[in-house]
């Protein structure tokens, strides 16, 4: 891996082989996003403003009351500096908790920062056990 990438070089593709060389399993989906699989589902999108945005959406168990939820999503974003969770009821399969983290990439990306930041990521959202009851 090369020891830093000029923002403008940062693409897609590249993440996508930088995520690759860490030995994930990877591909790019038809909306340009790299999806990284594993235990479970993370996106990795390239925004407009040289941020990289990761996240992770998970169902949740039907007839679930949302008061029910809120309470675990605001302990978690109370004790938790860089992922946040937020509930998604916008989505097309029904309600959803998202865990989100975004990288800024200003004066370019390393990418070993890159893959350490997802790998945080993962961890923190494998060890959010307070949603456990309410995901599927």
């Amino acid at each position: 891996m090369p020891d830093a990438l000029p923002t403008e070089s940062v693409m897609t593709e590249t993440l996508k082989g930088f995520l690759e060389q860490a030995f994930y399993q990877v591909s790019i989906d038809e909306d340009n996003d790299v999806i990284v699989s594993g235990a479970y589902t993370s996106i990795v999108r390239i925004m407009s403003d040289n941020v990289i945005r990761m996240w992770a959406s998970f169902r949740l168990v039907e007839d679930l009351a949302v008061e029910q939820i809120l309470g675990a999503i605001n302990t978690f974003n109370a004790r938790t500096v860089i992922v946040k969770a937020f509930l998604n009821l916008r989505n097309q399969r029904g309600p959803s908790l998202v865990f989100e983290t975004d990288m800024s990439y200003d004066g370019g990306l390393v990418p070993a920062n890159f893959v350490s930041r997802l790998r945080a990521f993962e961890v923190i959202v494998m060890k959010a056990r307070e949603f456990d009851e309410y995901t599927t």
